[in-house]
């Protein structure tokens, strides 16, 4: 990326808590109008990262600049052009949208019309609405509202679309997009691959504290995941002994039978469908995808929080 696009730029940032290391030696930038995505198992660090970048947390060494302001020094002055949506954030119970917003467009000197922001976030029709009678996906918009009333140039989002259904989740996507096309960088933390794969233009995938890969989407796939998942479910069983012969197999459950083949494996097993599809009830194909890549590089181990680790 050129120099002159970086807004973000860390270089060498470590963070401990006692005996706990959350970050080891972390260096990336990020350029304007970028979505930037980090993921990374329970405890690898990705929300200390985000809490150094917002001046929030105090690094052990390093140096952090967000558009040439350090965060820790420069407190006032990072908070004039960068948006912070935390991974618990909260308003009072009784507060209403149309409060929340004009309390916070009270606390800078020049800020967004709130009236202008619930137009834009699907909010006007809830303005009276107490802050406890709104959906999980009406209060994640009113939080990104919030994080906006200034028009930041830079938006933190940690863990943005948590417990979200489906719909919501894919409401908040669209506004992300939006965003981004109106030149904001946007810096998540997410723990869904889905949504790191439709949103970002690079992903870092922290483990240990440690960056391990850092790319596209669509690079980080094209690398590290290589594997086909097909699913067959068989209509009997007079092809039983052939298919658990065949290379790939990795799950035997009655009728259904799960492989993960690479490209030759793929075009094998197809070609013995096609010639028995008759004794097929259905079969699934499932390309390579970020989750794969994603569990190459951190293993499929479930992680507790707060793991300790040699630097």
């Amino acid at each position: 990326m050129e120099q002159s696009s970086t807004v973000i730029e860390i270089t060498n940032l470590s963070k401990s808590y006692g005996p706990i290391i959350a970050l080891q030696d972390v260096s990336l930038t990020i350029a304007k109008a970028e979505i930037f995505g980090v993921v990374g198992p329970n405890g690898a660090g990705k929300t200390t990262l985000l809490e150094c970048m917002e001046g929030l947390r105090k690094p052990d060494h390093g140096q952090i600049s967000i558009q040439g302001v350090n965060p820790l020094t420069q407190t006032a002055k990072l908070r004039e052009f960068v948006g912070i949506q935390l991974q618990e954030a909260a308003l009072p119970d009784r507060i209403r949208v149309w409060e929340a917003l004009d309390l916070y467009a009270s606390l800078y000197c020049k800020s967004q019309d709130p009236k202008y922001l619930m137009e834009q976030f699907g909010l006007d029709k809830h303005a009276n609405t107490p802050f406890s009678k709104l959906s999980g996906g009406q209060k994640q918009r009113l939080c990104i509202a919030l994080s906006l009333i200034h028009s930041p140039d830079i938006l933190f989002l940690d863990e943005l679309t948590t417990g979200l259904d489906p719909q919501a989740r894919h409401k908040i996507w669209d506004l992300l997009r939006d965003l981004k096309k109106q030149g904001k960088t946007i810096v998540l933390t997410t723990h869904l691959m889905e949504e790191a794969s439709e949103l970002c233009d690079r992903i870092a995938i922290l483990d240990f504290g440690k960056i391990i890969a850092l790319d596209r989407p669509d690079n980080l796939i094209q690398q590290y995941a290589t594997t086909y998942q097909v699913i067959l479910e068989m209509k009997d069983q007079s092809m039983l002994h052939e298919l658990e012969a065949f290379p790939g197999l990795v799950l035997h459950q009655e009728t259904r039978f799960v492989f993960h083949f690479s490209d030759q494996g793929l075009r094998d097993m197809l070609d013995l469908v096609l010639r028995n599809r008759a004794k097929f009830g259905a079969w699934t194909i499932r390309p390579p995808s970020l989750e794969d890549a994603f569990l190459k590089l951190t293993g499929h181990a479930i992680r507790e929080e707060g793991v300790k680790h040699d630097a």
